[in-house]
């Protein structure tokens, strides 16, 4: 599949992320080897997508009452 990233993993793979950042695949394989810049809101949303993958993985700690 070429390039790949923790983005493109959460989503179902590179066509689903340029889809998700409404860019081609074509400029989204120039953005992660580097060729282009990637614009500041592709990041966050990169990092939104990431983020929201690894808060819906956590388990809630329990609450505790250490003194009961």
């Amino acid at each position: 599949m070429g390039h790949r990233g923790a983005a493109s993993d959460v989503v179902g793979g590179m066509p689903e992320l340029a889809l998700r950042l409404k860019t081609s695949e074509t400029l989204l394989a120039k953005y992660m080897i580097g060729y282009r810049r990637l614009p500041d809101a592709v990041l966050l949303e990169v990092l939104d997508i990431i983020l929201a993958e690894r808060d819906a993985r956590q388990v809630p700690a329990p609450l505790v009452n250490p003194q009961r």
